[in-house]
């Protein structure tokens, strides 16, 4: 029986792309997707009474990086199409060790049940 989010996941549980390494052992901090409407599915799942986080900000958008823009480089959506279209479409579903198998199939059922309605 699967243990965790992740697991259901790499199971084929959702039929959404799952993104780590996976030549290498993984513990998840987050369990990342990608959906086409991230903002929608987070603020549904919310009202499930499951918290979802987003995708880190591209890394143009980084507090780090600013200075660039002093220095006289544009650092804007357009010139990085990628990274902006990913970190729109990321969504990390609940992981923390406590998380039962009973929770980890609600969250896939009402992932499911977003989609259905769509």
């Amino acid at each position: 029986m699967p243990k965790n989010l992740d697991e259901l996941v790499r199971k084929g549980v959702l039929d959404m792309v799952l993104i780590h390494d996976k030549t290498k052992p993984y513990i998840p901090f987050r369990v990342p997707i990608m959906v086409d409407n991230a903002k929608k599915l987070m603020a549904f799942l919310e009202t499930k009474e499951i918290q979802t986080r987003q995708f880190f900000y591209p890394m143009h958008k980084q507090p780090c990086f600013q200075y660039l823009k002093r220095q006289g480089h544009e650092l804007d959506d357009r010139l990085f199409p990628i990274a902006t279209k990913v970190a729109s479409r990321g969504v990390c579903l609940p992981c923390f060790p406590a998380l039962t198998v009973h929770q980890v199939k609600y969250v896939c059922d009402m992932i499911k049940e977003f989609f259905d309605v769509q």
